[in-house]
């Protein structure tokens, strides 16, 4: 991203907003989804106090297919001039969206 460590995690300019605040373990394939509704309920009002945002990074399947109304977990797609792509080391905590508001 071309940015240095201390403006990555001191910064303020940085915000990792999970698709749920809780991890709801593991199943047969990897990781149970999110709860439902919670990024419907809870993303809003995070967006809301960064109203200067400027780039967000989807990090995981479930973000990229709500974020990008995915109907399968593509490893990357292009639409709408966005590029979507799944990075499967990051599934095994929880996906999540790296929002950056530079300015």
């Amino acid at each position: 991203m071309g940015i240095d460590r201390d403006t990555f995690y001191n910064s303020g300019k940085l915000a990792i907003v999970p698709m749920d605040f809780y991890f709801p373990g593991t199943g047969k394939s990897g990781d149970l989804p999110p709860r439902k509704d919670f990024a419907d309920k809870w993303h809003p009002r995070l967006l809301e106090l960064m109203p200067d945002l400027k780039l967000t990074i989807l990090v995981g399947s479930y973000a990229t297919k709500r974020y990008l109304q995915l109907k399968s977990s593509a490893l990357s797609r292009r639409s709408s001039g966005t590029t979507a792509t799944t990075y499967p080391s990051f599934s095994r905590w929880c996906t999540h969206r790296l929002v950056t508001k530079f300015g």
